[in-house]
């Protein structure tokens, strides 16, 4: 059990339950909806452009997620971190249930936007919660665990929504209702950190950290290309498997559910491995993603395609909490929420940007497989690079997550 240094209380399983909870509400935001996008748009067909603006409503919080969570993470350092998480947890239920009672296209639209941004700040704030409230190794498993729990979450809300979706296309939307109820479990167990302002610290001659701007951009930049890595398994492997004949909706849904299953089991890992430094971590977690890319790219049959997914699946479980964990450790505390806001940003501009850049590498190559084969080239040379790196430093210099922190 780990002890909040400025308030003296002790967060457990409750507090880091609540808070990896609170996060999966990012994901509920697209995924709940994504079966009925078919039957919303069928309901909509009159209206001009519908088939641009169906996607969009689908996708448009993820979007507002990767361009506000900077704001939201600036936010929660200021205004405080719980009052911010509960605030937004409290609005995105009747922003995300708004569908049930709305019909115009344009005002569904709109609550898709106020969903996106709830979700920024559900987002960034849960994790930093998280950083608050834990240390080294704790913290480390608490990363995972939310990697983790949100990618079996994803099956599970597809599921729902697909089950919802069939009774009628709105009833998906009630789901968000749910976050009413995680409100209350977060208002009954979490507390708001203590926070020091830089003019209480100066009055009493404490020096303030900055903020590690060079280091935040590198971090950034590298989980930028991790989200790209991430999600060309859940986006193309329709496309893929239907390169090999395999058309049948149920087939291509439960392969994808399968091979998202070695997310968890990647990002579990990530507990046990935390003790070797970020650049070997990244170095393994790389190479395993970049090999599950060439080998799906390559393959000519169902079963060897689905090894190249698991292989990939696992090495992404392993990369996105590693990365989270390297933020965070290099973060001060007075600056943990802009950080985390800055990582989850570049993580969904990575998500945003890996269906456009696979479609580029599509028509360079001539074929979609060339290109995730190229983007897998790309993960293993960032294997190698995280290897050189690892070779490099010195063991005294290496990043051993999970025993030190830029407090």
């Amino acid at each position: 059990m780990n002890v909040n240094h400025h308030s003296g209380r002790q967060a457990g399983f409750a507090q880091g339950l609540v808070l990896i909870l609170a996060a999966t509400l990012s994901v509920m935001g697209i995924l709940v909806i994504a079966p009925i996008l078919p039957q919303l748009m069928a309901r909509y067909a009159d209206v001009s452009g519908i088939a641009f603006l169906g996607p969009i409503v689908l996708t448009v919080p993820a979007i507002c997620i990767a361009l506000f969570s900077p704001v939201a993470g600036w936010l929660a350092d200021r205004v405080g971190r719980r009052r911010l998480l509960l605030g937004a947890m409290v609005l995105y239920a009747p922003l995300g249930a708004a569908p049930l009672f709305l019909d115009d296209i344009w005002a569904i639209l709109g609550t898709r936007v106020g969903v996106g941004l709830m979700e920024a700040v559900i987002m960034t704030a849960s994790t930093t919660l998280i950083g608050d409230y834990f240390d080294g190794k704790r913290r480390d498993t608490w990363l995972a665990w939310q990697v983790g729990i949100s990618s079996l979450s994803a099956v599970v809300l597809l599921l729902v929504g697909g089950m919802l979706g069939a009774i009628d296309w709105r009833a998906p939307f009630a789901v968000y209702l749910t976050a009413w109820v995680l409100a209350l479990a977060t208002l009954m167990l979490t507390w708001e950190p203590a926070r020091q302002s830089r003019t209480a610290a100066r009055s009493v001659g404490e020096t303030v950290a900055a903020f590690p701007a060079r280091l935040m951009i590198f971090i950034c930049a590298v989980t930028l290309f991790g989200g790209v890595v991430f999600y060309i398994v859940p986006v193309q492997l329709s496309v893929v498997l239907g390169g090999l004949g395999i058309t049948n909706p149920a087939v291509i849904g439960g392969s994808a559910a399968a091979g998202s299953l070695a997310v968890p089991f990647g990002s579990l890992a990530f507990r046990w491995l935390s003790g070797l430094g970020t650049a070997r971590i990244l170095t393994g977690a790389f190479l395993l993603a970049g090999l599950g890319l060439v080998i799906m790219g390559l393959s000519t049959t169902y079963p060897l395609t689905m090894v190249g997914v698991v292989i990939n699946q696992l090495g992404c479980g392993i990369i996105l909490p590693t990365l989270l964990a390297w933020a965070m450790a290099s973060l001060p505390p007075e600056h943990r929420g802009r950080g985390v806001g800055f990582w989850t940003g570049a993580f969904f501009i990575g998500q945003f940007f890996s269906p456009i850049l696979l479609t580029v590498g599509s028509k360079l190559t001539g074929q979609l497989g060339l290109a995730v084969v190229g983007c897998g080239v790309g993960a293993i040379l960032c294997g190698l690079v995280a290897l050189a790196a690892s070779l490099r430093a010195p063991v005294s210099r290496q990043v051993p997550l999970g025993r030190g922190d830029a407090a």
